[in-house]
């Protein structure tokens, strides 16, 4: 894995190491471009060591006593990559996201294949993080005035060979 520091100690630019796809059949992404249109969309859920482990290492079984009971506590610490227009097998549009993992947590917890609880509950984790980072809107959408005629001009110049207004608003 290459990692190259950027922007000082604040950012590090990671290349992940790929760990599988998740592959939905139809996503409406139609709140994202208008209209009504369905598309095939990818996850690439990848790990890195840079990121954080979640704060405590629980196996399957304490997971779903805790989610039986109510806790909605534990926290999966990710990183979601920007959506991304790719071309599927049948040469189609589809939309790949990148899902950035701890690597511990990864090899420990989602890449054993008896580890499908796990799988689910970071598929549903994954897929709340995603709509939450592409959401239409943050916080109160305030009211806005919009003018029904534009107001008048404060600079006007005449060209008279051609007989033109040229209006400047400021």
């Amino acid at each position: 894995m290459r990692i190259e520091q950027a922007h000082g100690d604040d950012v590090w630019i990671v290349a992940p190491t790929p760990g599988y796809v998740i592959k939905f059949k139809e996503i409406d992404i139609s709140r994202d471009i208008g209209g009504a249109e369905f598309r095939k969309c990818f996850v690439n859920v990848c790990h890195c060591s840079q990121l954080p482990p979640p704060t405590e290492d629980i196996d399957e079984d304490t997971l779903a006593t805790r989610l039986d009971s109510g806790d909605l506590g534990y926290r999966i610490p990710i990183s979601i990559g920007e959506i991304d227009c790719v071309r599927d097998n049948k040469n189609d549009n589809a939309v790949k996201i990148d899902v950035l993992v701890n690597s511990v947590f990864f090899e420990s917890r989602l890449a054993p294949p008896s580890s499908q609880f796990f799988r689910h509950f970071f598929c549903m984790v994954m897929c709340e993080a995603i709509e939450n980072k592409n959401r239409l809107k943050m916080g109160d959408i305030e009211q806005m005035r919009i003018f029904k005629r534009p107001p008048a001009p404060v600079i006007v110049e005449v060209d008279e060979n051609m007989d033109m207004q040229v209006y400047i608003m400021l």
